[in-house]
């Protein structure tokens, strides 16, 4: 759900590598716009064209600067610790591991003629899986982003079994779990990478040590 490592070095002189930085901004951003487009989906065509262009178009906006800054080689002076070679399993495990709980909770939830939760349940699991990111990463902000998600989920979750013996409610069911579930999933990643990026290209901008590892 995130991206490679983000701090290299070792001993008091800590930095954190700009590129993979950014390329963890690039795919946050990815995620957020492959959701929006379930959200978008869930409409049934309300708002036309208009409502795809402006969802390409804030997704451009912000990968087009964490583009530019995964490029750009050298680290900034940070006191976060570094990334260890160890760190790489713990990654995947995380990684894989909120994986397959999601795909286990939409087959569990789809077999037991309860598919309406799947999607909260997904955007559950997506938020716990960045509290041990936050901690591997040392990324507080991350913190935010799997408590917002959770926080969503929960949300969902307790309005979404009012409904089920409802026949009428049919509409409101989709829109809760199409667009207010996936459109807040949406907002919160996105919220993420801006982040990530606005601080990150401050303190890129003329201040990058273009000698230090890669």
């Amino acid at each position: 759900m995130t991206t490679d490592p983000i701090s290299l070095g070792s001993g008091p002189a800590r930095t954190v590598n700009v590129s993979g930085l950014a390329r963890a901004a690039v795919l946050l951003a990815v995620i957020g716009g492959v959701w929006a487009s379930a959200a978008i989906g869930a409409l049934h065509g309300a708002g036309g064209g208009a409502v795809w262009f402006a969802g390409a178009v804030l997704l451009g906006v912000l990968c087009a600067p964490a583009a530019r800054l995964a490029r750009r080689p050298g680290n900034l002076a940070d006191s976060g610790p570094t990334w260890q070679p160890g760190h790489r399993r713990r990654f995947a495990l995380i990684v894989e591991g909120g994986v397959a709980v999601m795909i286990a909770a939409v087959a569990i939830a789809s077999a037991s003629g309860h598919d309406l939760i799947a999607a909260p349940l997904v955007t559950l699991v997506a938020g716990l899986h960045f509290f041990p990111l936050a901690r591997l990463f040392a990324q507080r902000r991350y913190v935010l982003t799997g408590t917002a998600l959770c926080l969503l989920a929960a949300a969902s979750l307790a309005v979404v079994p009012r409904w089920y013996h409802d026949a009428s409610a049919h509409g409101g069911r989709i829109f809760l779990t199409g667009v207010v579930n996936d459109g807040g999933s949406v907002l919160i990643l996105w919220a993420t990478p801006a982040s990530i990026l606005i601080p990150l290209a401050r303190r890129a901008g003329g201040r990058i040590d273009q000698t230090a590892p890669r």
